[in-house]
């Protein structure tokens, strides 16, 4: 009987202490979040007047200086890559062109080979997106316009793949709000 309150009593203690660390940790980690995504938002969309959340923490509507007209759509994306989940942000045009791509950082959460698939936040990769529609964004080898990653051909179809299917599923929210 006692080795099952000794235990009863270690498992009550090591829950309680989880639960302070979680709730001492939670508003830090929802501001990282927020510091994430604006700065996702603002490197993609410089010039927009605001935005409205569509689909919750996924798909936002992005509006003219005068906040009358959409001027774009901001979207969270993600695929399995090589290493793990790759997280995306990317930002499209009314005419449904890319044009913006942020890829998470191993800070936050990609687990991509370093030196390899690691190469898919560089800029010389994620330039590639830019202004390409849906149709083009597909490897060379796949008969699209994207040159892979040496030697990450699977985090860099990940990253293709990912954003097709991020437009396809969030177009129709490009409509006028």
């Amino acid at each position: 009987m006692r080795q099952i309150l000794v235990l009863t009593f270690v498992c009550v203690i090591s829950a309680l202490l989880l639960s302070y660390v979680y709730i001492f940790t939670m508003p830090k980690i929802k501001e990282y979040k927020e510091k994430f995504f604006t700065s996702a938002l603002s490197e993609i969309f410089p010039n927009m007047g605001g935005y409205v959340e569509v689909i919750k923490d996924s798909c936002y509507q992005i509006l003219s200086e005068n906040k009358e007209k959409v001027i774009g759509l901001f979207f969270r994306t993600s695929e399995k890559g090589y290493g793990g989940i790759i997280e995306m942000f990317v930002g499209i045009d009314t005419l449904e062109r890319v044009c913006g791509l942020r890829i998470a950082s191993p800070a936050e959460g990609l687990k991509e080979t370093p030196g390899l698939g690691l190469k898919i936040r560089e800029d010389k990769f994620k330039n590639q997106f830019l202004g390409k529609r849906i149709e083009q964004i597909r490897l060379k080898r796949e008969g699209g316009e994207i040159e892979a990653i040496t030697a990450a051909t699977i985090s860099s179809k990940a990253v293709c793949d990912g954003i097709r299917k991020g437009i396809e599923k969030y177009k129709k929210y490009l409509r006028e709000k």
